[in-house]
Parts: structure tokens; C-alpha cells; sequence
């Protein structure tokens, strides 16, 4: 694949400039604590550079799941990004190392553009990346005394501070990009492989990994996750409510310190629905175990930790307990982003800038929860929990949470297709899912959802 070859060509060329920078960073070592810290985060960032490449092209890594190699499988609009990132990184550090003067560029080969490799023919292409790997010992000897020089002549802390973090952000973004196409990729779709894929370090180095325990429960069947083994269960009469708010309550559980956020799923026997009790008891305890971990799994899920779950036979509910993130005064409870938006709030609406880092908070959470094949199923403002500060309504937003997870979590699983026509909340759903819903719920009606918000 002919974008295969730029990728591969692409690290080739990047893979020595950042061995020399490492060298040169190691001969800082007797300016201070401060330069040991940044060598320590360059070198870091150098072995996820490596560990990408072996992900990316190392032959049979992930078989019998993935034959060949990633790079292999992944779209092409998706390695046109690598390169695209790759072009950057290659930037990043030739301004770092050349504009300063702490690389000087010796030969043809080493001043090679990405551009000018694109432009090659195969033959000329496989000729100048040999030739980065062929340096003379006079060459090896000169850089010896460049590193030397310019450990007194060119160290600029600042300027390596800013290369560092740079290249933090650029690895952070290199493992979103693989992340998107990694998860919702079919190789990966037992707990067999999931469980092999976890002792993979290279995967682990750059973060292909995070959100793994989500994505197990996700496909795990829910008769096969044992009551008690993530969420616990509590005893109806441990929990004791402090107020009730028109879509949760607070209260205390006993044995527990804090405040606790109670969610209640009630179901009718009988109603037409074809999902049991039984089946929803099961759906419970699956949706509590993800609810558990998926605030540890991966911290860009905005959700709050449940720690338990409970069964009200006569009221014929079950309820989801969430430990709040700091003592809750019952004065001022949680407010709901419809509260806020409410044109009757004392507090007026926050600003746009704070509505838009919302937005864009929710619909990181929203692309990650469907990366997993995980749907949330009743995205609406009222589902949106926010905690009142003292520093302000736009301050409230930061810490946004989103609740009101259903019973389907699993896209193209079953939906358990209970009528709803209140037009309040029929606003929010597509049109596919209003009355008696006749489709499966999927990430579009997710999507739909979010784009209704009146913050928009």
C-alpha cells in the first residue's frame, strides 16, 4: 500500500532525529533536576514513538484476531492522517533541532523532506532512507563534538519545555486517531482476544488500551457478570433520602460516608414489553458494573462512579446508587443543564464560550461511549448534571456528568421499545424512536439527540 510505505518512510525519518535530541538532552543532566525531568518525558514520548511503529507494522502481532499487520487494515483516509501527523512531528523537531542550531543538518539524506519522499520514486525512496543508517565514523565523530558544543552554547530551557509538551500533545493525538479506528474495528470482538490484546505492552505504551475493562463489559452477556462483583448491592433500607429532585434523589447510605445521587429504572410486568424482570435485573447489574468502572477505564467518560445498585420489588424499580465528587449540601443540590438553561433561572445562562466547552466536553464523552459500542439511549438536558459553585454560571459547567443511562447498552443490541409520548422529551428523540419505537436504538439516535439540546 502505497500510504503504508510514506507512513513507514515517514517514522525512518523522524526515529534518528529524536535519537539525537535524546543524546543531546542526556548531556544536560548536570543543569539541574529540571533538565532531568524534561529528558525523562522526551525519552518517554521517543518510546511510544516506537511502540506505535511495531503496533503499526509489525507482522502477525495481534493474529490469530488480526492477520498481517494493523497498518494493513486501517482506511486509507485514516494513514493519510498518520502521515499528515508524522509531517508535523518531523516539523516540531527539525525547528527545534535546526533553528536553534542543536541539529545540523550534514548530508542530503538527513535534510530530506517528507515532501521530497512523497516525490520519489520506490527505488529513489529505499535509497535515501538507507542512507540515514550508513553514517561514517567521521560523521558519528562530528556529531559527538556538535552535542558537546551546544551543551554550552545553545541550551534553552524554555524552548525544550516547549518541544516536549508539544510532542506530549502530538502522541496524545496520534493515539486518539489510532483509538477511533482500533475499537470499532471487528478483531477485537471476544473476551478471548480482549484478554490476549491486554498483555500487549506496545498497545499499552500508547494507549490503545485505555477503556479495555469498558469495552469487555460491553460484550460480556449480562447473565455472565456476577451480582455484587463490580457495583455492589444494597439493602433498600440502608438508604436513607435527604431530598427529592424531579428526576433523582440524594440521600446516605449507611456504612458509607457522603452523598449519594439515587437513579431509579422502574418497569411493569405485563406492560407488552418482550424484556423480563429477570432480564432487567440482568441489564441493571451490567449497566452498574460499566458505570463503575468507566470513570477509572477511561477519565475522558463524564459520568459519575456507581458503587451500588438496588432492587424495590413492591415498587417495582431498581436503582442505580453514584457517590457524588464532594459533600453535597442539600440547600444546594445538583442542578440539571435544563435548570440552567431555564430562562427563569436566577442565575441567568452562561456565557457562549462556556456553553461550547460543554458542548464539546459531552460530544467527547458521547464519541467515546460509541467508539465501545456503547450507547447511552436518552441523551436530553435533563440528563446532564451539573454542581453550583460559588465562582459563577459559567464556572457550574466545567464539571458536567452525564446521567440517565437505559437498560440497552450495546449498539445494535435489543431495546426494550417502551412507549413514550410525552413531547417534552420527544423533542430530543428521533422521530424513529417516538411512541411505540419500531427500530433499534443506535448511535445515530444518540447523535440526534445531542444536536437537539436547546444549549445549541
Amino acid at each position: 500500500m502505497e500510504a503504508a510505505g510514506l507512513v513507514l518512510g515517514a517514522v525512518a525519518l523522524v526515529k534518528p532525529i529524536c535519537s539525537t535530541i535524546d543524546n543531546t538532552l542526556t548531556n544536560y543532566s548536570n543543569f539541574g533536576k529540571d533538565a532531568d525531568r524534561l529528558r525523562l518525558r522526551f525519552s518517554i514520548q521517543r518510546t511510544r514513538l516506537g511502540s506505535m511503529e511495531r503496533v503499526l507494522f509489525e507482522d502477525s502481532k495481534f493474529a490469530p484476531a488480526m492477520p498481517g499487520c494493523l497498518i494493513e487494515h486501517l482506511p486509507k483516509t485514516v494513514c493519510d492522517d498518520i502521515l499528515g501527523l508524522l509531517r508535523e512531528l518531523y516539523g516540531l523537531l527539525m525547528e527545534y533541532a535546526a533553528v536553534r542550531g542543536q541539529y545540523k543538518v550534514q548530508d542530503r539524506a538527513e535534510r530530506l523532506e517528507l515532501g521530497d519522499l512523497a516525490s520519489m520514486s520506490e527505488e529513489d525512496r529505499v535509497k535515501s532512507l538507507s542512507s540515514l543508517k550508513k553514517e561514517s565514523a567521521i560523521a558519528q565523530q562530528k556529531s559527538v563534538g556538535w552535542a558537546k558544543k551546544m551543551l554550552w552554547v545553545a541550551f534553552d530551557k524554555s524552548s525544550t519545555e516547549k518541544l516536549v509538551s508539544e510532542f506530549e500533545a502530538w502522541t496524545e493525538r496520534m493515539q486518539n486517531l489510532l483509538e477511533a479506528a482500533w475499537w470499532p474495528s471487528t478483531f477485537f470482538e471476544t473476551l478471548e482476544r480482549l484478554q490476549k490484546l491486554e498483555k500487549d505492552v506496545d498497545a499499552g505504551s500508547i494507549g490503545l488500551l485505555r477503556g479495555i475493562e469498558v469495552r469487555k463489559l460491553v460484550i460480556t452477556p449480562p447473565a455472565d457478570i456476577s451480582p455484587g462483583s463490580y457495583a455492589k448491592e444494597a439493602l433498600l433500607n440502608d438508604l436513607s433520602i435527604m431530598s427529592k429532585l424531579p428526576n433523582f434523589e440524594l440521600g446516605n447510605l449507611k456504612g458509607s460516608d457522603g452523598c449519594y445521587l439515587v437513579e431509579s429504572k422502574g418497569y411493569t410486568p405485563d406492560s407488552g414489553s418482550a424484556v423480563s424482570a429477570v432480564v432487567i435485573r440482568e441489564r441493571v447489574i451490567q449497566l452498574a458494573a460499566l458505570l463503575h468502572d468507566a470513570p477509572s477505564s477511561d477519565p475522558a467518560l463524564a459520568v459519575l462512579p456507581c458503587t451500588h445498585y438496588f432492587e424495590d420489588t413492591p415498587g417495582r424499580r431498581f436503582g442505580l446508587l453514584f457517590k457524588l465528587p464532594k459533600p453535597t449540601n442539600p440547600s444546594t443540590p445538583p442542578l440539571t443543564l435544563s435548570n440552567i438553561l431555564d430562562e427563569r433561572s436566577k442565575a441567568g445562562r452562561p456565557s457562549l464560550s462556556a456553553r461550547l466547552r460543554l458542548a464539546h466536553r459531552l460530544a467527547a464523552c458521547v464519541q467515546r461511549l460509541h467508539m465501545y459500542s456503547w450507547v447511552h439511549k436518552s441523551i436530553r438536558s435533563e440528563n446532564i448534571l451539573l454542581f453550583p459553585e460559588h465562582a459563577g454560571m459559567s464556572t457550574i459547567l466545567e464539571g458536567a456528568k452525564l446521567i440517565g443511562f437505559e437498560y440497552s447498552q450495546q449498539d445494535s443490541d435489543f431495546s426494550d421499545q417502551f412507549s413514550e409520548s410525552e413531547l417534552k422529551r420527544n423533542i430530543y428523540r428521533h422521530p424513529e424512536r417516538w411512541g411505540q419505537p419500531t427500530k433499534r436504538f443506535g448511535k445515530i439516535h444518540d447523535i440526534y439527540s445531542k444536536l437537539n439540546w436547546p444549549g445549541y
